[in-house]
C-alpha cells in the first residue's frame, strides 16, 4: 500500500501497518479493559471512531493518516448535521473528537509501538462561529469613571473628556466636575 511516497505493507503481506477497522477494535478493547466502569466513555469513543472509519476509511491503515487528513476530517464533520435536528456539528464536539483521535493515535504509538507521528498532535482547535460576537468589550461603570476622574489632574481630565466624546458609555459625554 503506497501513500504520499510512504510505503506500508498490509498485515496480510507481513507488514506492520494496522488496518483502521483492526485498530479501532484493538483500541476499544484497550479502553474497555482500562475503564470497565465507564460504558458511556466507550460508547462515545466508539461513535468518534465510527466517524473516523467513515470519513478516512479509504486510507486502509492508520499509519497512512496524516495531519491534512485530520484537517479533512474536521472540515467534513463541520459540514454534517446532528441527528434529526439539522443542526450542524458544533466546534466543541469536533474538538472533543480530535482529542479522542489524538488519544487513539498515541495508544498505537506508545502502547503498540507503531512507527508514526501523531497526526492530531498540536492541533488547532476550531472556534465557534459566534464565539467572538458573544463576548462584550470591557466597559467601565459610572462609579469607575468617577474614581478615575477624581485621580486625574486638569490636563488628564481634558484628555479623558476628549476620548469620551468618541466612546461615551451610557450617554456620559464629559467627566464630572471634580475639585
Amino acid at each position: 500500500m503506497a501513500t504520499r511516497g510512504r510505503v506500508f505493507k498490509s498485515p496480510d503481506e507481513g507488514g506492520s501497518a494496522t488496518a483502521i477497522d483492526k485498530a479501532v477494535e484493538l483500541f476499544e478493547k484497550h479502553v474497555w479493559a482500562h475503564s470497565p466502569a465507564k460504558p458511556a466513555t466507550l460508547q462515545r469513543y466508539h461513535q468518534v471512531l465510527d466517524h473516523l472509519e467513515r470519513i478516512l476509511g479509504k486510507k486502509k491503515c492508520i499509519e497512512a493518516i496524516t495531519r491534512s487528513d485530520i484537517d479533512d476530517y474536521k472540515i467534513a464533520r463541520s459540514h454534517e448535521t446532528v441527528g434529526d435536528t439539522r443542526r450542524p456539528v458544533s466546534a466543541s464536539a469536533i474538538n472533543f473528537e480530535i482529542t479522542v483521535l489524538r488519544t487513539f493515535f498515541y495508544y498505537f504509538i506508545r502502547e503498540r509501538g507503531s512507527a508514526m507521528k501523531n497526526p492530531c498532535a498540536r492541533f488547532k482547535p476550531l472556534r465557534a462561529e459566534g464565539e467572538r460576537l458573544k463576548r462584550r468589550p470591557k466597559t467601565y461603570s459610572p462609579a469607575d469613571l468617577d474614581r478615575i476622574f477624581a485621580a486625574c489632574d486638569g490636563t488628564e481630565r481634558a484628555m479623558f473628556c476628549d476620548a469620551l466624546s468618541y466612546w461615551a458609555p451610557e450617554g456620559r459625554t464629559r467627566p464630572p466636575d471634580v475639585e
